[in-house]
Formats: C-alpha cells, structure tokens, sequence
C-alpha cells in the first residue's frame, strides 16, 4: 500500500507525541494527553487537513503494553492503519 501521510508516535503513560508527515516533510508535532477524548479531537483535527485522507495515513508507534490501548481503540474504530513494533526492532532498524 503507498501511503502519504507517516504519523509516528512516541506513547507513553500520561502523554502521546505525535510527528505528522506527508511525504517525507514534517508537517507538525503534537503532543496530547493520553486519553480517548484527546486521542478523537487530534483525530479530528488530522481529517481537516486539506487532502488528508486516512485510507493513506499510516500510525505507527511502539508496543508499550497497555499505553497504546486507547490510541489503538480510536484508530481501531477510525479504520486506519497501523503498525505496532517492538522496541528492539526499531533500535535495529535505526542502528541503535
């Protein structure tokens, strides 16, 4: 699948940050509390961008247990596309 839009995310207990890109260039950086009622309205606010569309978004983010479960609920029921990794896979993807 060709995606656009790259959302990284770093999760942890009380906060997520998010890093929006779109093809390549960071658009902004956005950190909200980590709840369902803030995860809905930065939902919200990515599908008033112009030319988003979340068919072409993917969201990715660490495994962090039971961190992720609110953001993977609002992605679950948005439909969108997600890749969950393990720590390690990423330190040895990036070098680290």
């Amino acid at each position: 699948m060709d995606f656009n839009y790259f959302i990284g995310t770093d999760i942890s207990k009380n906060e997520l940050d998010f890093a929006i890109m779109q093809e390549g260039k960071l658009l902004f950086h956005k950190e909200v509390s980590n709840n369902v009622k803030e995860i809905s309205l930065f939902i919200n606010e990515l599908l008033k961008l112009p030319g988003f569309d979340l068919s072409r978004a993917i969201f990715c983010m660490e495994h962090t247990g039971i961190y992720n479960n609110h953001l993977l609920l609002a992605l679950h029921k948005q439909g969108a596309n997600v890749c969950l990794e393990a720590a390690t896979q990423i330190k040895t993807l990036w070098g680290i």
